[in-house]
């Protein structure tokens, strides 16, 4: 299913086989027809600079998170000299402060009123 989704998202959904002249001119629909799939064509995804963007920047924040949860105990350990056990407690501690942010900010936001703007000051200077 996932697969099917990624290539309709890529390429487009699977157009009808072409008529022939003869088929365009019987039917009436024909430049409809031919106006909507131009229309979807030009409404897809995968022709949109902004959903590259958000593809790019969903990436960039999947690498981040990976290198962090993955790396971090394995760095703490072989570059800051941690124990083992120290880095693990630092891992727990990043995933329970995450966990946290998640559902904290949002309600945070909600109780104290905050505009948008001043939210993401707030999030983006922790």
């Amino acid at each position: 299913m996932g697969l099917w989704i990624a290539k309709n998202w890529l390429i487009g959904v699977p157009s009808e086989p072409s008529k022939t002249d003869a088929d365009k001119e019987s039917d009436k629909s024909a430049a409809t027809s031919r106006e909507e799939k131009e229309r979807q064509a030009a409404l897809s995804p995968a022709r949109r600079l902004a959903a590259w963007l958000l593809a790019v920047a969903f990436a960039c924040q999947t690498f981040m998170f990976y290198g962090l949860t993955a790396w971090l105990p394995v760095f703490l350990t072989g570059t800051a000299g941690v124990s083992t056990t120290n880095a693990g407690i630092a891992e727990s501690l990043f995933q329970m402060l995450d966990f946290l942010g998640c559902f904290g900010v949002p309600w945070l936001s909600s109780k104290l009123h905050l505009s948008n703007r001043s939210l993401f000051v707030v999030v983006a200077g922790s």
